[in-house]
């Protein structure tokens, strides 16, 4: 029985060691400071904070990539959710869609509803991540400031005849 652990164990070290070799994208893009939501709309500095803290290691180009982040299987995990955030909203390219307001207002009610819920941050990232837990009031000055944001976008529609001003 022993020499079969042994086998077992020995076996489960060389593919953990193999395995180092498939290394995933964790990589930055390049950011355009003139495409990052600050520069597209009014982000006062308590919710920039919320979300340099909570969300933009997975919804921004400056993802900062600890140590563990080079570390397979887990690399894998996390650039996988890195590469789903940035594709489902990315602060750092929020110039394409300024065009798209029905888009941006669905992202900003988004924002509210997944931290309401305690949908994000994923809760797996708050595992390891213990800073990005947001409190009461923090949800609420994020929420109040996503109403704020859809509530002026709606009036700029509204008399501008359905377009936003570019």
């Amino acid at each position: 029985m022993r020499r079969i652990l042994k086998l077992v164990a020995s076996f489960a070290a060389l593919m953990f060691l193999v395995i180092q070799f498939w290394r995933p994208d964790r990589t930055n893009p390049p950011v355009i400071q003139s495409h990052r939501l600050e520069a597209q709309m009014s982000v006062p500095q308590n919710v920039d904070a919320v979300f340099s803290r909570a969300c933009a290691d997975c919804h921004s180009n400056e993802t900062h990539w600890p140590w563990y982040t080079n570390v397979s299987p887990i690399s894998w995990f996390i650039a996988d959710h890195v590469r789903i955030g940035r594709n489902r909203m990315n602060f750092s390219d929020w110039d394409g869609v300024k065009a798209q307001p029905d888009w941006v207002k669905e992202r900003l009610q988004g924002i509210c509803k997944e931290i309401q819920s305690g949908g994000m941050p994923l809760s797996s990232y708050r595992l390891i991540h213990w800073k990005a837990k947001l409190s009461s009031g923090e949800i609420r000055v994020v929420c109040k400031w996503t109403e704020l944001q859809r509530q002026q976008m709606q009036t700029v529609s509204d008399s501008t005849g359905g377009t936003l001003p570019k």
